[in-house]
């Protein structure tokens, strides 16, 4: 015989009967587990054309000094432009010009609000 089944309380639920009500009292969130835990917020409404609405419009350039060279990207219905190529992403263009992985959006300085953006 285990020692919680002697005590009649504890041997149908041992935690709930230990669980101290002052505490629960003062956050009853801690101890609810039908409470749903807050989820991550909606990712934004896709655009109907299918282009991430993160990016700039199309046609906008934008410019990114790295290691001396400046490299200069055109934002395209299709995708991305770079030395005559499209790319699926920023992504991808900055992974070629770098070497690593990168969120295309820091490195082309458009995810911190500080658009290094020139439309032509």
């Amino acid at each position: 015989m285990r020692c919680l089944d002697s005590i009649p309380a504890l041997a149908d639920d041992p935690i709930s009967a230990l669980r101290d009500d002052r505490v629960d009292d003062q956050n009853p969130a801690l101890f609810d587990d039908r409470q749903q835990k807050p989820s991550a917020p909606p990712p934004p409404p896709a655009p109907v054309d299918g282009r991430d609405a993160r990016l700039p419009p199309p046609g906008t350039v934008l410019t990114r000094a790295f290691k001396g060279t400046q490299h200069r990207v055109t934002v395209r219905e299709e995708g991305i432009e770079y030395d005559g190529q499209l790319h699926r992403s920023l992504s991808s263009v900055a992974k070629l010009i770098t070497g690593t992985a990168w969120n295309g959006f820091t490195f082309f300085g458009l995810k911190d609000g500080s658009s290094k953006a020139v439309t032509s």
